[in-house]
């Protein structure tokens, strides 16, 4: 029961970390951390700003990269370390919204790798804009609604478990 109540407190300890920023590339990104990341763009995304939005493209693509390889290892502990405590239905169920996450950031790369702003009008432009920040706004919530879940389980394991162990 103390190694699942060590893998519990280790995922809890990288949900609950307050990091300002991505980690590098291939480093681990907490939910939490995935999701002021996405805040973070969303609010320095404002339409209309037409010098800056080819700086902010670049870097929204690069902050999804960097944001999908340290997802892409989180989740890879998780579904290590999981299965032995949750179970086949909640593991399969934690699959599930980790490849629906995985899919929404590859949509998104997708979006932005697609984007041309080169000789479209101001209206195409800012109707780009929005599609981008709508793009961000989806991950941000599929996100932040999966950390919550998450933790929410964890904290009913981690009782669960404490109370075995007495």
């Amino acid at each position: 029961m103390t190694d699942h109540l060590d893998i519990i407190k280790n995922v809890a300890d990288e949900h609950n970390a307050i990091k300002g920023n991505i980690k590098l590339v291939g480093d681990t990104v907490t939910d939490s951390e995935a999701k002021r990341t996405l805040e973070k763009l969303r609010s320095e995304w404002i339409p209309g700003q037409f010098d800056v939005l080819s700086t902010r493209l670049d870097k929204l693509k690069q902050s999804l990269n960097a944001l999908k390889a340290g997802l892409n290892n989180h989740f890879a502990f998780e579904e290590e370390a999981f299965p032995p405590i949750l179970g086949d239905m909640l593991m399969k169920a934690l699959l599930i919204e980790h490849k629906q996450i995985k899919q929404e950031i590859d949509d998104a790369q997708k979006l932005l790798d697609g984007v041309n702003l080169k000789g479209l009008k101001r209206e195409e432009v800012i109707a780009k804009e929005m599609q981008v920040q709508q793009v961000i706004t989806r991950i941000l919530h599929i996100i932040e609604n999966h950390a919550n879940k998450e933790e929410t389980m964890m904290e009913m394991l981690r009782k669960a478990l404490e109370h075995e162990d007495t």
